[in-house]
Formats: structure tokens, sequence, C-alpha cells
């Protein structure tokens, strides 16, 4: 098993938590292309601003990859490289 730090932005965390997917360009595939089922995903939300405040960075959840998805989703251009995952015990 291996563990993932999953970089992504708040408005992204939103996305992997209703769909529980976590996706990334095709300009990553080769990062993406070493995740097994199995593996655990560290989702990482970085820094932001609030108004005059800042957001620190911080690891927001743990999820397994369990299978891997292809194709363009809805909404989207290009192809992304994704995983289904769920939230690890």
């Amino acid at each position: 098993m291996t563990y993932w730090l999953c970089i992504t932005t708040q408005e992204n965390w939103e996305i992997i938590k209703e769909k529980n997917v976590w996706g990334v360009p095709e300009r990553h595939k080769n990062a993406i292309s070493r995740v097994k089922p199995g593996d655990l995903l560290l989702i990482y939300v970085k820094q932001r601003g609030v108004g005059k405040e800042v957001e620190g960075p911080k690891v927001v959840a743990v999820y397994e990859a369990y299978r891997r998805c292809s194709g363009t989703p809805p909404g989207y251009s290009s192809p992304l490289r994704r995983w289904g995952m769920r939230h690890s015990p």
C-alpha cells in the first residue's frame, strides 16, 4: 500500500466529496498511473485567502483508491485521469 498526497483547491475538494472521485489533468498522467487499488489518498487542500484572513493548508480526508475511471466527464473539454475512491476506515 502506498500513500499519495493529493493536493487540491477548496473548490475541487467540494467535488471530491460529492462525487467520490479524484482526478488530475492529462499532464499528470505519470503520477496518477502509479496509483493502485488499495492505496491511500490523503486529500490536502491548499492555503487560500478568505476575505482579509488566510485559511491555512490542511489534510481534510483519507480515501482508499478502488477503481480506475476513464474518459471525459461532463463539463470538461479534455480527458482526466481519475480514480474512484471511498473513505478509508
